[in-house]
């Protein structure tokens, strides 16, 4: 009978959970925990630290071995990234690329991991969710527990471990209709996690105000759920939370009738009970959901053994190999026949074989990354910020005296075009239209010319104005400096938030 060893590393607690395996059977057989604060503290050399993590260890009977650590969410830091199309063998890579540009530090100074997201986006490329940690964090957690008798070979993060304790208690039906939110509260830590076609897609933790502190203390909670369904609502406009899992081993009442108030009609406690066989595991959820088995890879990471580019099989030493044995073939006949002759002939023909494998060697390795980054090149174009395209168009309208807008789309483009602008609004006179027309074409706008008509729908501004302008890239358009100064400050009537961006 072998001994699993389950740990979650927290800044100020190590809380550990050991499971017996005998064939297919599992048994929760210790769950324990302390306020040891000597493991995280970079100032206690790893070898010290893990000495006296090893004398608690003995205490409670934990026993040495294979240990699958559990960071906490607040531990890794976890970005949304758009790719272009790659296949399964270059994604890795791709992600890499991409995640270089978007990293505060160094990308060889970081641990990463990804989890893709299912389908494509609007765009036809793909979405990925990367979840990094310092490698020098990571590296002292290792050498902490090795010096105290415990050899990691898995390193996840609690929001994967609670949202596969749900799955698994659900029956696999966590995130797969619609997306579902999973609330995991440890004392006053509370991490939130939104689960979507089965992987994660976003999650965050924050701290609870003491009790006795002064205001509403689930103040921090509620303003996080907003951040966390705003957040849903950039990447998915249609989607909607109707279904909210709380997981807690010390049910916090407050929170749960808070929860309940936002989702009246699917809120649900979810308990570890019957996930395990053997004790009782309430309180180390995060622990007992490592430690379920996984259908897929869809909630699965492993920051100790991250997804690396897979390789494929390089015949191109067979060929040549098959190549050389009958170019030998050839040699040896020709030796028999024409000696001096063939002597020249093979030693020719060995350093142009030398020659061609080692400029094929240089091109293989390069041709690879050009191809990627001009992948990424192509598709950062596109990748405009709206608001400042906003900013742009605003810098050339008059005031809502003389002009206002019923509706405006912004589009991003590549190529010579920034972004194209399409819309409708009302002008008081033929010559505010041309005004305007003008002045965009001064600026860095192709002005596609549109017939006028004189509209009844609104008296005041009887002028229709149907909008189709480009953005060009060749000149570009300080947003700081408008063509037209109004005599008064005057607000447009379109802000960017009521813009419906083309991202």
């Amino acid at each position: 009978m072998s001994e699993r060893i389950l740990l979650e590393w927290g800044r100020e607690s190590v809380r550990v959970l050991t499971v017996s395996e005998e064939l297919t059977r599992r048994a929760a057989k210790l769950a324990v925990s302390t306020s040891f604060i000597d493991h995280a503290d970079p100032g206690v050399p790893a070898q010290e630290a893990g000495v006296r993590l090893r004398i608690w260890l003995d205490e409670v009977h934990v026993p040495k071995g294979k240990c699958t650590v559990v960071l906490p969410r607040e531990a890794v830091v976890i970005r949304r990234l758009s790719l272009p199309p790659a296949s399964p063998e270059e994604l890795p890579e791709m992600v890499r690329f991409q995640a270089a540009t978007k990293a505060s530090a160094p990308i060889e100074s970081l641990v990463l991991d990804y989890l893709q997201v299912p389908g494509t986006d609007a765009e036809g490329g793909q979405q990925v969710i990367t979840m990094t940690v310092d490698r020098t964090q990571l590296d002292r957690i290792t050498r902490v527990l090795d010096a105290a008798g415990l050899q990691v070979d898995h390193v996840t993060m609690s929001a994967l471990t609670v949202a596969q304790l749900v799955r698994a208690q659900l029956g696999g039906e966590l995130g797969q209709v619609q997306p579902d939110m999973v609330i995991y509260q440890v004392g006053r830590r509370v991490e939130f996690s939104i689960i979507d076609q089965g992987t994660l897609i976003f999650s965050h933790a924050l701290q609870l105000p003491e009790a006795a502190a002064e205001g509403d203390p689930l103040k921090p909670l509620k303003s996080e759920l907003t951040r966390s369904i705003v957040s849903l609502n950039q990447t998915h406009p249609q989607a909607a939370i109707e279904r909210c899992f709380y997981v807690s081993g010390d049910h916090d009442t407050n929170v749960m009738q808070l929860l309940r108030q936002r989702f009246p009609r699917g809120f649900e406690t979810i308990s570890s009970t019957g996930a395990l066989k053997g004790i009782e595991t309430a309180g180390y959820e995060s622990l007992v959901g490592a430690e379920l088995p996984h259908a897929d890879d869809r909630l699965r990471i492993d920051l100790l053994n991250p997804r690396r580019k897979v390789e494929r099989p390089d015949r191109r030493k067979l060929y040549w190999g098959v190549g050389g044995a009958l170019a030998a073939l050839s040699a040896l006949f020709g030796y028999l026949v024409f000696h001096t002759a063939q002597s020249r002939l093979k030693t020719s023909i060995q350093l142009l074989q030398t020659d061609i494998k080692d400029l094929e060697k240089k091109l293989d390795i390069g041709k690879p990354r050009l191809t990627d980054f001009d992948r990424l090149a192509k598709w950062k174009e596109k990748d405009a910020d709206t608001i400042e395209l906003w900013n742009i168009l605003q810098a050339q309208l008059p005031g809502t005296d003389r002009i206002y807008f019923t509706s405006l789309n912004i589009t991003p483009q590549n190529g010579d075009v920034v972004a194209r602008y399409t819309g409708k609004a009302q002008a008081r006179t033929r010559s505010d239209a041309d005004t305007l027309n003008q002045a965009l074409a001064e600026n860095g706008f192709a002005v596609t010319p549109k017939d006028v008509v004189i509209s009844n729908r609104d008296q005041n501004y009887p002028v229709p104005i149907d909008l189709d302008i480009s953005l060009l890239r060749s000149k570009p358009v300080n947003p700081l400096e408008p063509a037209v100064a109004p005599a008064t400050s005057v607000k447009t009537a379109v802000t960017p938030a009521q813009t419906n961006g083309g991202r």
